[in-house]
């Protein structure tokens, strides 16, 4: 995950945290914060999945052109 999308979800729950410029109920701030965490943990899931997906692909291209020459 890139740290502009970490610094992003760190913005947004400043902004709901008590005492910041749109404040939750503690009980609120809980949930909202477990909501953002479980995107950001999906995000870096499907992250690494799509690199591994164009390593793979890459070492087939990579084989097919070894073996056609």
């Amino acid at each position: 995950m890139n740290a502009r999308a970490e610094d992003t979800a760190t913005k947004i729950l400043l902004a709901f945290e008590p005492g910041g410029i749109a404040p939750l109920e503690p009980e609120k701030f809980r949930q909202v914060r477990e909501h953002v965490r479980s995107i950001l943990s999906r995000a870096m899931e499907s992250l690494g999945e799509k690199k591994t997906r164009k390593w793979r692909d890459w070492q087939r291209v990579k084989a097919e052109r070894q073996t056609a020459q």
